[in-house]
C-alpha cells in the first residue's frame, strides 16, 4: 500500500465518523460544491433553529398579551409554540372557570392570533401554574 492509498483509505475511514459540530462533513462539503450552495453547520443549524424558536415564542408571547383581556393576564402565561408550519401555542391557565371562559372564547382568539401572529393559528390551553 501506497502513502496515497494509506491517506485516502485513513480518509474514507474518518468519513463515517463523527465530525467536529463546527465542521461540515465531507459528504456535506461535496455536496456544497456541487450544488453552489451554502450548506450550514450542525453548530449553525442548531443555532439557526433555537433562534427561530425563541422568535416564535416572543411573537405569541406579544400576541397574547394584546388579545388577552388585562385582567387575565396575571392568571395566563404562553407556555410554548410547537410546529413548523402553522404552529400551535400552549397557554396555560390558573384556574378551570378561567379555562372554561377561554375554551368559550377560543374561536374568536383563534382568528385575532393568525391576524397578530402570522404563523400561529391554534390554540391549545392547559391548567396549571403560569410562570413568573
Amino acid at each position: 500500500m501506497t502513502a496515497e492509498q494509506y491517506d485516502a483509505f485513513r480518509d474514507n475511514r474518518r468519513s463515517g465518523s463523527a465530525v467536529r459540530l463546527s465542521e461540515l462533513s465531507k459528504r456535506a462539503r461535496n455536496r456544497q460544491q456541487r450544488l453552489g450552495a451554502c450548506l450550514l453547520t450542525p453548530l449553525a443549524a442548531v443555532v439557526r433553529e433555537a433562534a427561530e424558536r425563541l422568535r416564535r415564542r416572543t411573537l405569541a408571547e406579544a400576541a397574547w398579551a394584546r388579545l388577552v383581556p388585562p385582567e387575565w393576564s396575571g392568571d395566563t402565561a404562553v407556555t410554548s409554540v410547537s410546529g413548523r408550519g402553522p404552529g400551535t401555542v400552549t397557554v396555560t391557565v390558573s384556574s378551570s372557570p378561567l379555562l372554561f371562559e377561554l375554551r368559550r372564547r377560543q374561536a374568536g382568539l383563534e382568528r385575532s392570533l393568525a391576524r397578530l401572529a402570522p404563523g400561529l393559528r391554534r390554540l391549545r390551553f392547559v391548567v396549571g401554574q403560569p410562570g413568573p
